[in-house]
């Protein structure tokens, strides 16, 4: 009967120090992907700067920006354009 115990006992110490290792892992893990995820939320709001948007516009893709902006619909354009 006492050996049954010490045998039992054993094998509990032993799944609860493999649990523990298991969860440390996944600890250890966690961090790791919160760093990524850190070091992925700087770079997305670098790329999502106005002048870095304009940059990858006009130099990687050759757009060109417009000399002047125009507000409304194209029904209030064409109603100025028949006015002048």
């Amino acid at each position: 009967m006492i050996a049954a115990i010490v045998i039992v006992s054993n094998l509990l110490t032993s799944w609860a120090y493999q649990q523990s290792g298991e969860l440390m892992e996944v600890k250890r893990e966690t961090q790791q992907l919160q760093r990524e995820n850190d070091e992925l939320r700087v770079e997305i709001s670098k790329l999502e700067t106005p002048e870095r948007i304009y940059t990858t516009a006009t130099k990687r893709l050759g757009m060109v920006a417009p000399s002047r902006i125009l507000y409304g619909n194209q029904t209030d354009q064409a109603a100025r354009g028949k006015r002048r």
